[in-house]
């Protein structure tokens, strides 16, 4: 999915639906406890995409690392 949004130059969409996955993963709203899917997804370094990735992103490189080592 994050490959195809940053081909069809749509990374808003992608870095959006992540945000809120981690939010809800954080708070524990997808039945139960789903901090270990985070810590998954941070492993895999399936991050937001920035402008390194995506001209058209408003998302840059610092933000989005700082946003990958938050766990809150």
């Amino acid at each position: 999915m994050r490959q195809a949004m940053v081909e069809m130059e749509e990374p808003k969409l992608y870095n959006d639906m992540l945000r809120e996955l981690k939010r809800k993963l954080i708070a524990g709203e997808l039945a139960g406890e789903r901090k270990e899917m985070w810590y998954l997804i941070r492993r895999k370094r399936v991050g937001l995409i920035d402008k390194k990735l995506s001209p058209v992103s408003d998302v840059t490189p610092e933000r989005a690392d700082e946003f990958m080592k938050k766990t809150s």
